[in-house]
């Protein structure tokens, strides 16, 4: 628009010719995580995940703002 002249009184846009690394990073490829390589447990209670969230804008019945879970890696269920 600034060469053409489309706008009145548009200040001329420098272009910079460093990019910023960050940005680049963000763009770069990523590979994904490798199929059939995982570590899984081989029996349950080996390996427990959890995670905890909150605070949550509505209280329980019981007036708690947090849950945490915990699920087993072996047998997936909580």
């Amino acid at each position: 628009m600034c060469s053409k002249n489309i706008v009145e009184d548009m200040p001329p846009i420098e272009l910079q010719e460093k990019v910023c690394e960050r940005y680049t990073l963000g763009k770069h490829h990523r590979n994904s995580f490798p199929v059939g390589r995982s570590w899984r447990a081989s029996h349950p209670l080996e390996h427990v995940h959890s995670d905890l969230c909150g605070l949550m804008h509505t209280t329980s019945i019981g007036g708690n703002q947090y849950f945490l879970t915990f699920i087993d890696d072996y047998s997936r269920k909580a």
